[in-house]
């Protein structure tokens, strides 16, 4: 396929040293224009650090770029060069973790949490990321306390008290759970993580009337779900009665999840010349059991990330 054509570069990027290209890298990356990034990136590979391949800062930095850019394992090769060029550097040790954490090696997450925190102590990222690696390993008691030491470092951090809140859920402490997730949502009352953890929390609570619950439902509506779409007017789908059905599902549970386990029957069950099957996956960290929903689909649409809007225009393209 022919690479879409690029508007030109800026004057001088040519010719920028170090700094000027990492921080035009990380503006390229950030406004999602992913190939320009991508182009600075080589340079500043191929080029600038031939000069001098060991300088701390840029392999971290340009680590960092590249796993924005989706470059995971050469990711991880940078920010293992860079703590090699200076093995105090915390910011490395907390960015090989997330890299880590990203391909599911969690020991190895803890570990580079760990150290980033033994260097610097009051690291409020790395408690909240550590917290979340334990997690993953079960260690709950442990994740929580390590969530608690984030928000007393940063008595503001949203995500470490939304992240408590699951810690708290998964011990049975439902009321300090829910008590955490509206700490969340109040700090950032944007927060679509937040609000949807509110309100599956509330589920579990007993004694909740039904006024109750629909009330913070419609609370998480008003917040999130207003003008997502527009009216279902002008549609080009075809209407004939005896073509065949298109039939679309959304959902982040694509994978080893209780919803992903009683789901995956019925889309494996599907006559594929009656029906064809689209699966909008909002699947950050897909697994075996994802692999096993994209065989049973006719069409795999990955959304994570993507804004509502663009995933309604995806739907309705679809038909």
């Amino acid at each position: 396929m022919a690479k879409p054509p690029q508007s030109p570069s800026p004057p001088g990027e040519q010719s920028l040293n170090l700094d000027q290209a990492i921080e035009l890298a990380q503006r390229y990356s950030r406004l999602g224009l992913v190939s320009r990034a991508e182009d600075v990136f080589q340079q500043i590979l191929h080029h600038i650090l031939q000069s001098d391949p060991n300088q701390p800062v840029a392999l971290h930095l340009l680590g960092a770029i590249g796993f924005q850019l989706g470059k995971n394992d050469f990711a991880i090769d940078l920010f293992t060069k860079s703590i090699k060029a200076d093995p105090e550097n915390a910011l490395a040790h907390n960015s090989l973790g997330v890299a880590l954490k990203k391909l599911r090696q969690w020991d190895k997450a803890v570990a580079s949490y760990r150290k980033a925190i033994e260097i610097i102590p009051h690291y409020a990222d790395a408690h909240n990321n550590l917290g979340n690696a334990l997690k993953e390993l079960g260690e709950m008691d442990e994740a929580v306390a390590s969530y608690e030491k984030a928000i007393e470092v940063k008595p503001d951090y949203a995500e470490a008290y939304n992240n408590l809140g699951n810690g708290l859920k998964a011990l049975g402490r439902l009321e300090e759970a829910i008590t955490s997730y509206r700490k969340a949502q109040a700090m950032e009352p944007q927060s679509v993580t937040a609000g949807r953890n509110l309100i599956y929390g509330i589920l579990n609570v007993p004694g909740l009337t039904q006024d109750e619950l629909f009330t913070e439902h419609l609370r998480f509506s008003e917040a999130h779900a207003q003008g997502i779409t527009g009216s279902a007017r002008d549609l080009s789908n075809e209407r004939t009665s005896d073509r065949r059905l298109r039939i679309g599902y959304l959902s982040s549970d694509f994978r080893d999840h209780p919803v992903g386990s009683n789901l995956i029957p019925l889309l494996a069950s599907h006559d594929h010349e009656s029906f064809e099957v689209f699966c909008y996956a909002d699947v950050a960290l897909p697994d075996a059991m994802t692999e096993r929903f994209q065989s049973a689909a006719d069409h795999w649409r990955p959304i994570t990330g993507m804004p509502d809007s663009e995933v309604a225009a995806l739907v309705r393209g679809d038909e």
